[in-house]
């Protein structure tokens, strides 16, 4: 199954179009809650892909590789499964370091057995060995702090050393060569991954809770199940019983004939009470709903094993500083809604990276966002990501997959599949939605030239508005009515189709609406401009 939080994707492309077309406000939310509470879902004897935090856009200096003595370090089969290729390939060099320091506590050891550190992250790898004969898949800790940094810990049951391993992540380094770090952990919670059949009457779909049957879930709601072209569609609100289970949500896989149908996945915003709204996208290539098995994946807690472990070492990069350039800059971009100034290049052995402080500015009636940011060192492309780190600071990354040419030069920056956000209000055009029930009905209208249809109807007082276009060029809209006072009120907004660009569907929410008619307005639409690149000489 698709691992829909992958660090390696912890702010996919396509999650760029949905902040620009829900707003700005909304922007910094998304993002900021995606880089909480990282893990990823894996069913046992599953190898899952290496853990590297992936951001995007640079520049670059012209300097040799520094060469490094080399000491091997222990590398077992599991730290390539979940580390990136650029720190083993660290590790193979010599510039990382065996820790192998170990706390014990009530028969539960922790060992910390190797590290890495440079001055764009920190990869500290671990293993617990507990007696408890439990079968189990994944962990998750009450309390797993390094002291000096901020990171996340992603631990798993490696079937050969029989042991919980795993690799805790941290974008930060250390400020000095040498620097002493405590690691603190405290409970371990153990968790299995299920896989279980699910039931759907593809002739009658039952909207209504379906996880009686799935321990350790308390909701599967079923809400929308649809075909849009060759693309299946499924809501739907789910929410696990243990409210520590950070895990990845239930999810559904659709198989036919022993093959995996291609899924995309969208988690939405926290509701209430704790639950998340889900929506699947599958790729049906011809074949009937009728045809396919379907089934849930999920995971339940099976113990807990109480304790409190301790192990400090000291962190050395000093090997790493001998191969790492770093640069001033003084380069000013504007992205979405920021101005955002390049302000240190710091290219790692395992990672390229711009720091740099970000001011909001009044960008008028378009905000452009990009799909692909890449950074071109001679004959050689980087793909990478973006993270805000706060409201006035934001850092650039890019993934080293490939080692680095020997010569730094001739390096540019290209911004290109751009997604755009106009803004039309104030002079907002409107259509009215009559004779509001539970009934669904269907208006069309026009948005800037696009042949915009509306869905709507009403569920326990909520109106729900579905939009979408047949001109896949147009991405979705954002709408909004005065009330009484006089104030605009939005909608609860998802993009359906937000992985996928053959669909552009959005739904709108409008919460406990007193009348049966409604006159809405078009605050914004968006839509894909292929042709707009940039690129930018960064010499």
């Amino acid at each position: 199954m698709e691992k829909s939080h992958n660090q390696l994707n912890e702010f996919p492309k396509e999650q760029v179009r949905s902040a620009i077309q829900n707003g700005i406000a909304e922007a910094e939310l998304q993002i900021n809650n995606k880089k909480k509470n990282v893990h990823i879902f894996k069913l046992k004897k599953r190898k899952r892909s290496s853990i590297i935090l992936v951001s995007s856009i640079c520049l670059l200096i012209v300097a040799a590789s520094p060469t490094i003595a080399s000491m091997a370090i222990s590398i077992t089969d599991w730290m390539k499964n979940i580390n990136s290729n650029a720190v083993i390939r660290a590790f193979e060099d010599g510039i990382g370091q065996e820790i192998a320091q170990s706390d014990e506590y009530n028969g539960t050891n922790f060992t910390v057995l190797n590290a890495f550190v440079d001055d764009n992250q920190t990869v500290i790898n671990f293993s617990f060995d507990i007696n408890s004969g439990l079968d189990y898949d994944e962990a998750l800790f009450s309390k797993f702090n390094v002291n000096l940094m901020n990171g996340r810990e992603y631990a798993y049951y490696d079937d050969e050393s029989r042991k919980l391993v795993g690799s805790y992540v941290s974008e930060e380094g250390i400020k000095s060569s040498l620097q002493n770090v405590d690691i603190s952990v405290e409970d371990i919670f153990l968790y299995q991954n299920k896989r279980d059949p699910f039931e759907l009457n593809w002739d009658e779909v039952e909207f209504k809770d379906m996880s009686e049957s799935l321990e350790g879930v308390e909701k599967l709601e079923i809400q929308s199940v649809r075909i849009e072209g060759e693309e299946l569609l499924i809501q739907y609100e789910t929410k696990y019983l243990d409210e520590e289970n950070t895990f990845e949500p239930p999810m559904l896989e659709m198989i036919h004939e022993g093959t995996l149908l291609k899924r995309t996945s969208v988690v939405g915003k926290e509701l209430e009470k704790g639950s998340v709204p889900i929506t699947l996208t599958y790729n049906l290539n011809g074949v009937s709903v009728q045809e396919l098995d379907v089934f849930v994946t999920y995971s339940e807690r099976v113990a807990k094993v109480d304790g409190s472990w301790k192990v400090s070492f000291d962190l050395d990069k000093t090997k790493a500083d001998q191969a790492t350039i770093v640069k001033e800059l003084d380069d000013n971009i504007i992205y979405w809604t920021d101005k955002l100034h390049l302000e240190q290049l710091t290219i790692t052995p395992t990672l390229i990276s711009i720091k740099g402080k970000k001011n909001q500015i009044k960008n008028g009636i378009e905000i452009v966002g990009y799909d692909e940011i890449s950074l071109r060192i001679g004959d050689q492309t980087y793909e990478g990501g973006y993270f805000p780190s706060n409201k006035s600071k934001f850092e650039f990354q890019f993934r080293i997959d490939q080692p680095l040419p020997p010569i730094i030069e001739d390096i540019s920056l290209k911004l290109n599949d751009a997604s755009v956000q106009t803004i039309l209000y104030p002079d907002s055009p409107s259509l009215v939605l009559t004779n509001i029930s539970n009934e669904k009905q269907t208006v069309t209208s026009n948005v800037a030239d696009y042949p915009v249809e509306f869905t709507y109807h009403m569920i326990d007082g909520d109106v729900i508005i579905e939009s979408s276009s047949s001109n896949l060029t147009y991405q979705g809209l954002q709408t909004y009515y005065i009330d009484q006072k006089d104030k605009r009120q939005f909608a609860r907004k998802e993009d359906i189709g937000l992985f996928n660009k053959q669909i552009n569907t959005v739904k709108e929410t409008y919460f406990d609406y007193q009348d049966s008619s409604m006159e809405l307005f078009i605050y914004s639409y968006s839509k894909l401009d292929k042709d707009r690149v940039e690129v930018m000489n960064l010499n």
